[in-house]
């Protein structure tokens, strides 16, 4: 190399010219220009009609500074020493560029490549949960070899979900070790996962009621836990859990639940991961809506955007479905039912109460039988209010502003901008 090159790989060679009629060099080769240290290399290399001659070594120490020379030698006498040249060997290992650095989503049991050297035959390789490589986690793999690609790697199994872990390595020969190379770091997979190609899409709907709920298979995970339900909290008597036993390396699996599923239900699945040491988080939990069986009730009354007048008693009824056997009913101050202000479960195809004053609310109605549920009914508006139509029958005590009305036929006692029932009961 040039004189006094840097990070020169310790297994390489050293080159000069050819001198026509020579064909035996002496090189030497040492840590100390005097050429008179314990590791001192000197060799008698014989040379062919090249332009260059050359010597190779191997397993130089790390991060040290060599100096070299050569003389020519014949049967009768040998030159004088040439120049004495030097170079520097590299100090520090280079980590490859996989995973990168800050990682997200990193197998549980990934495989980490590092660069290779020309020459190495071992590497040390660490991971830890702390960059400071003393904790209890802390694993250690050493190569038994390399070959002559530009990179290797280290297997690492079952490590922990959802958790940070930091890395390096360092080449190793049997007299030396480089410095660790920089840290990096990466972070390992946190739930588990539904299959991108063949789930069930969040929201569908009019699926079967025997669904196939797939989910991506992982490599070295020993099972997968799936749940599914009619509740979001995965707690009603309709709750299933399946273990799976992973036991292939293909890219995804799947279960069955283990009856039909009721038709028009909204159900509620998620997947976790397990292995040996640790156990992932669930997925956000999918939800779909199976296919419907019984058609959708039809409203009969009240008409929509009807106008129901305070303190008056709303009637609400339907046709009867074929099938049903009990109907549920909703009331609501918005029409996407986010919230629910009143819900019932009938037998009958009608209910009745009083509506909150000055509102307006909106209602619909469900079909249920023992196999599922219908669709839900068109949606219908109601507004409530005080304004209505009076009839006057009768006009008494002006001094108290006293009137007596009747209102859709019911009397009511209008007195001071008040209004009271037939008993006398404050009505606004």
């Amino acid at each position: 190399p040039s004189d006094s090159a840097v990070n020169r790989y310790t297994s390489g060679k050293i080159s000069w010219r050819y001198s026509k009629g020579i064909s035996t060099y002496q090189v030497q080769l040492d840590t100390v220009p005097t050429f008179n240290s314990p590791v001192l290399i000197s060799k008698l290399e014989s040379a062919g009609n090249d332009d260059n001659a050359y010597y190779s070594y191997s397993q130089l120490y790390f991060g040290k500074w060599y100096y070299w020379r050569v003389r020519e030698c014949h049967k009768n006498d040998t030159s004088k020493w040439s120049k004495t040249r030097c170079f520097k060997t590299y100090r520090h290992c280079n980590l490859n560029t996989t995973p990168t650095d800050s990682a997200t989503n990193v197998s549980t049991s990934p495989e980490l490549y590092f660069t290779y050297a020309t020459g190495v035959s071992n590497y040390q390789q660490q991971i830890d949960t702390t960059p400071s490589f003393d904790s209890p986690l802390c694993e250690t793999k050493m190569s038994t070899g390399a070959s002559g690609s530009n990179y290797n790697y280290h297997s690492f199994i079952d490590l922990l979900f959802g958790t940070r872990y930091y890395r390096r390595v360092r080449e190793c020969l049997p007299h030396d070790t480089t410095d660790w190379s920089p840290i990096r770091s990466f972070t390992t997979i946190e739930k588990g996962a539904y299959s991108t190609s063949y789930s069930i899409a969040k929201g569908e709907t009019n699926v079967s009621v025997t669904p196939d709920l797939y989910y991506a298979y992982r490599n070295y995970i020993d099972s997968v836990e799936v749940q599914l339900d009619t509740a979001i909290l995965f707690d009603s008597p309709l709750f299933e859990s399946h273990r799976v036993k992973e036991a292939s390396a293909q890219k995804y699996a799947y279960v069955t639940p283990n009856n039909n599923l009721l038709y028009g239900t909204t159900y509620y699945w998620r997947i976790r991961d397990i292995h040996s040491k640790d156990i992932s988080d669930w997925t956000t939990p999918r939800y779909f809506t199976t296919t419907y069986r019984m058609s959708k009730p039809n409203l009969i009354a009240p008409a929509n955007q009807s106008t129901i007048y305070n303190g008056d008693l709303a009637v609400f009824n339907w046709d009867k479905c074929e099938d049903a056997t009990q109907y549920i009913f909703q009331l609501s101050d918005d029409g996407q039912f986010n919230t629910c202000l009143h819900q019932e479960l009938l037998t009958d195809t009608a209910t009745s109460m009083v509506l909150p004053d000055n509102s307006i609310l909106y209602w619909r109605v469900q079909a249920v039988n023992s196999q599922g549920r219908s669709p839900w009914s068109n949606v219908r508006g109601i507004n409530t209010t005080p304004s209505m139509p009076t009839e006057i029958i009768e006009t008494s005590d002006n001094r108290k502003q006293t009137k007596k009305q009747l209102r859709n036929g019911r009397i009511y006692i209008l007195q001071q901008n008040r209004i009271y029932n037939i008993l006398g009961i404050k009505m606004n």
